[in-house]
């Protein structure tokens, strides 16, 4: 009898169900009669609620006992070409960590695990949604809008980034750089928005959007990768693989961003990674004012901006990044609070290279301390919790675009 019966053991979600498929071993499927079956399939599942989204990864994973996985499934499935396997399990929810293993009496140990977490698609939007809301946007005001590609994944996914409103004051927001932090499910909303409720003040001032950057990665983990996602495909940080200062190595997080095995790598070289190329591209023909970059945790940033470090000494640009950061704040909160406004971006960051090649403004934007938004921090975002955000960014960015208006 073989040691395992079945391989490359997979798990995706989909529609919020977890579609599972295997395969039979090679050994298996060429001897005599492998295929042939049907024989036995028993499908064993463990919650894995422990898993902690901003702790744990993939390591978390590697020691489980099947032994303590509970059988959700014994029976006989279909083979597909004599060789494939799969069962949907309908019997999941969402916010749900969990492990799977298959097995059959034609192997002596299960094969697993394969995890997958089950994220709320309103919450998390797949680029299907993304694509087809921009679409729409396109559709709806196509005086006011346009929708362009502006470079693609390493997978071939198309960035798409809009613009609308008067090309001439723009302010841009870039998302999801790091693929499991904020972007589309905040910018968009906030964007139809002010189409709805203030075309007049979209024609003196005007949003570039590029809510969805790292695409690959972000699908990923809206597929079920249960932990924190945060290079490209590649394994690059693009918040480290802008061409400013990329030479100066960034030690933060007790990693060191030349180090091609760390979570903070930052490339082989300056502007190596097509991702970083297409924000480059985006940001060359927009010309903006002033750029928010999307970070923070599981789809929430909260009103703290961190301005490139290198600009510290630039009394001018520091007090211009004063305005800004307390511009957005008071419209983020409706009220006079305190300005959370740090000069600590890294070297190879988009807030660095803004102000290396455009001399704006440009911030990466990160959770303030807002008691409200630590539920992200362990990917809890409600739906609840997302609506509120979304009102605070488009309250936000609004205050931002009458400040651009109102200049000479």
């Amino acid at each position: 009898m073989r040691k395992y019966a079945f391989t490359e053991l997979r798990a995706r979600v989909e529609d919020g169900a977890v579609r599972l498929a295997f395969y039979l071993t090679t050994s298996i499927f060429e001897s005599k009669g492998g295929g042939a079956g049907p024989f036995p399939i028993r499908i064993y599942r463990s919650t894995e609620s422990s898993f902690s989204f901003d702790k744990d990864h993939a390591e978390y994973f590697s020691c489980l006992d099947s032994a303590k996985a509970r059988a959700i499934f014994e029976g006989y499935l279909p083979a597909i070409n004599r060789r494939k396997y799969e069962h949907i399990d309908r019997r999941v929810r969402v916010g749900g960590t969990y492990a799977y293993w298959v097995s059959s009496d034609r192997g002596i140990l299960p094969t697993g695990p394969v995890t997958v977490r089950v994220r709320d698609a309103h919450v998390w939007w797949p680029q299907s949604v993304v694509e087809e809301r921009l679409a729409e946007l396109a559709e709806a005001y196509p005086e006011l809008v346009s929708v362009k590609t502006y470079g693609r994944t390493l997978g071939g996914r198309p960035i798409l980034g809009i613009v609308a409103g008067n090309p001439r004051n723009l302010l841009a927001l870039v998302g999801t750089i790091h693929a499991g932090e904020s972007g589309p499910e905040l910018v968009i909303p906030s964007l139809e928005r002010l189409l709805k409720e203030a075309p007049p003040l979209l024609r003196r001032s005007g949003l570039a959007v590029l809510p969805n950057v790292n695409i690959d990665e972000r699908e990923r983990m809206i597929a079920g990768c249960p932990w924190y996602l945060r290079l490209n495909m590649r394994g690059v940080d693009l918040n480290r693989n802008f061409d400013a200062d990329w030479n100066v190595a960034d030690h933060g997080y007790g990693l060191v961003s030349s180090d091609p095995d760390a979570e903070t790598y930052r490339g082989p070289r300056p502007g190596s990674e097509p991702e970083t190329r297409a924000v480059v591209n985006f940001l060359a023909q927009m010309k903006p004012k002033a750029v928010l970059s999307y970070h923070a945790l599981a789809c929430i940033t909260g009103a703290s901006f961190l301005a490139p470090a290198v600009a510290k000494r630039d009394q001018a640009f520091a007090a211009e990044c004063r305005t800004i950061a307390a511009t957005f704040t008071r419209g983020f909160y409706s009220r006079r609070c305190q300005i959370k406004l740090a000069f600590e971006t890294t070297p190879g960051s988009l807030p660095a290279y803004v102000y290396r090649k455009l001399g704006v403004p440009a911030f990466d934007v990160e959770w303030d301390g807002n008691p409200d938004a630590k539920p992200s921090h362990a990917d809890r975002t409600t739906r609840e919790l997302l609506a509120t955000y979304q009102g605070r960014h488009c309250s936000g960015i609004k205050a931002l675009l009458e400040f651009l208006a109102g200049r000479p």
